[in-house]
Protein backbone atom coordinates (compact mmCIF):
# COMPACT_ATOMS: atom_id res chain seq x y z
CA UNK A 1 0.00 0.00 0.00
CA UNK A 2 1.07 3.98 -0.76
CA UNK A 3 -0.16 7.26 -0.60
CA UNK A 4 0.35 10.67 0.68
CA UNK A 5 -1.00 13.43 2.68
CA UNK A 6 -2.91 15.85 1.14
CA UNK A 7 -4.07 17.81 3.84
CA UNK A 8 -3.07 17.48 8.27
CA UNK A 9 -5.26 20.26 10.06
CA UNK A 10 -4.17 19.06 13.57
CA UNK A 11 -6.50 17.84 15.36
CA UNK A 12 -9.80 17.78 13.19
CA UNK A 13 -8.78 16.25 9.66
CA UNK A 14 -6.47 14.28 7.80
CA UNK A 15 -6.73 14.02 4.04
CA UNK A 16 -4.60 11.22 2.38
CA UNK A 17 -4.41 9.08 -0.88
CA UNK A 18 -4.71 5.18 -0.80
CA UNK A 19 -3.54 2.61 -2.94
CA UNK A 20 -2.83 -0.91 -3.04
CA UNK A 21 -0.15 -1.81 -4.96
CA UNK A 22 -2.47 -4.57 -6.73
CA UNK A 23 -4.82 -2.03 -7.90
CA UNK A 24 -4.26 0.57 -10.44
CA UNK A 25 -6.59 3.20 -8.65
CA UNK A 26 -5.82 5.31 -6.53
CA UNK A 27 -8.74 6.59 -3.69
CA UNK A 28 -9.10 9.43 -1.65
CA UNK A 29 -9.70 8.96 2.21
CA UNK A 30 -10.86 12.24 4.20
CA UNK A 31 -10.97 11.17 8.25
CA UNK A 32 -12.24 13.94 10.56
CA UNK A 33 -12.01 14.08 14.40
CA UNK A 34 -15.08 15.65 16.08
CA UNK A 35 -14.70 16.10 19.96
CA UNK A 36 -18.17 14.15 22.16
CA UNK A 37 -18.12 14.10 25.59
CA UNK A 38 -15.31 12.51 26.84
CA UNK A 39 -13.88 10.97 23.81
CA UNK A 40 -13.60 11.77 20.27
CA UNK A 41 -15.67 10.62 17.04
CA UNK A 42 -13.80 9.27 14.12
CA UNK A 43 -15.80 9.68 10.69
CA UNK A 44 -13.77 8.09 7.44
CA UNK A 45 -14.86 8.47 3.79
CA UNK A 46 -13.12 7.11 0.72
CA UNK A 47 -13.49 8.26 -2.70
CA UNK A 48 -12.62 7.25 -6.04
CA UNK A 49 -13.34 4.31 -6.62
CA UNK A 50 -13.21 2.72 -9.75
CA UNK A 51 -16.25 0.79 -9.47
CA UNK A 52 -18.70 -0.72 -7.50
CA UNK A 53 -16.71 -4.30 -6.50
CA UNK A 54 -13.97 -2.04 -5.70
CA UNK A 55 -15.72 0.03 -3.24
CA UNK A 56 -17.40 -3.23 -1.36
CA UNK A 57 -14.12 -4.89 -1.05
CA UNK A 58 -12.65 -1.56 0.79
CA UNK A 59 -16.14 -1.53 2.74
CA UNK A 60 -15.65 -4.50 3.78
CA UNK A 61 -12.07 -4.36 4.80
CA UNK A 62 -12.64 -1.09 6.78
CA UNK A 63 -15.96 -2.26 8.06
CA UNK A 64 -16.57 -5.88 7.91
CA UNK A 65 -15.89 -9.14 10.57
CA UNK A 66 -12.08 -8.96 11.22
CA UNK A 67 -11.99 -5.37 8.96
CA UNK A 68 -9.51 -2.33 10.75
CA UNK A 69 -12.72 -0.75 12.51
CA UNK A 70 -13.25 -3.62 14.18
CA UNK A 71 -9.62 -3.64 15.28
CA UNK A 72 -9.40 -0.37 16.79
CA UNK A 73 -12.73 -0.66 18.93
CA UNK A 74 -10.90 -3.54 20.45
CA UNK A 75 -7.63 -1.67 20.78
CA UNK A 76 -9.39 1.17 22.31
CA UNK A 77 -11.97 -1.26 24.91
CA UNK A 78 -8.30 -2.38 25.99
CA UNK A 79 -7.12 1.26 26.50
CA UNK A 80 -7.46 1.59 30.26
CA UNK A 81 -4.64 -1.16 30.66
CA UNK A 82 -2.67 -0.18 27.41
CA UNK A 83 0.87 -0.27 28.10
CA UNK A 84 2.08 0.69 24.63
CA UNK A 85 1.08 -0.13 20.87
CA UNK A 86 3.29 -2.37 18.14
CA UNK A 87 2.15 -1.28 15.10
CA UNK A 88 3.52 -3.61 12.57
CA UNK A 89 4.23 -2.01 9.30
CA UNK A 90 6.72 0.45 6.85
CA UNK A 91 7.62 3.26 8.84
CA UNK A 92 6.50 5.14 5.77
CA UNK A 93 3.58 3.93 4.91
CA UNK A 94 0.44 6.49 5.05
CA UNK A 95 -1.12 4.08 7.80
CA UNK A 96 1.75 4.36 10.33
CA UNK A 97 1.78 8.06 9.90
CA UNK A 98 -1.46 8.08 10.35
CA UNK A 99 -1.38 6.25 13.89
CA UNK A 100 1.84 7.94 15.05
CA UNK A 101 -0.12 11.43 14.13
CA UNK A 102 -3.10 10.13 16.32
CA UNK A 103 -0.34 9.01 19.36
CA UNK A 104 0.81 12.48 19.42
CA UNK A 105 -2.15 14.25 19.86
CA UNK A 106 -3.19 11.89 22.39
CA UNK A 107 0.19 12.33 24.14
CA UNK A 108 0.73 8.62 23.91
CA UNK A 109 3.82 8.79 21.88
CA UNK A 110 5.82 7.20 23.92
CA UNK A 111 3.82 4.22 23.95
CA UNK A 112 3.76 3.25 20.49
CA UNK A 113 6.74 1.03 18.82
CA UNK A 114 6.72 0.22 14.88
CA UNK A 115 7.79 -3.13 13.68
CA UNK A 116 8.72 -4.03 10.45
CA UNK A 117 6.63 -6.84 8.96
CA UNK A 118 8.01 -10.15 8.99
CA UNK A 119 6.86 -12.85 6.92
CA UNK A 120 5.33 -15.67 8.47
CA UNK A 121 6.06 -19.44 8.11
CA UNK A 122 4.57 -21.21 5.32
CA UNK A 123 4.10 -18.16 3.33
CA UNK A 124 1.81 -15.12 4.05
Amino acid sequence: MRGEYREIARPDRLVLTWRRDSDAQETIITVVFRADGGGTVLSLRQDGFGDAGMCARHEQGWGGDGGSFEKLAALLAQEAGLRGIELIGAPQSSFVRTVRIACEEKDARDQLSVQLPRALPGGC
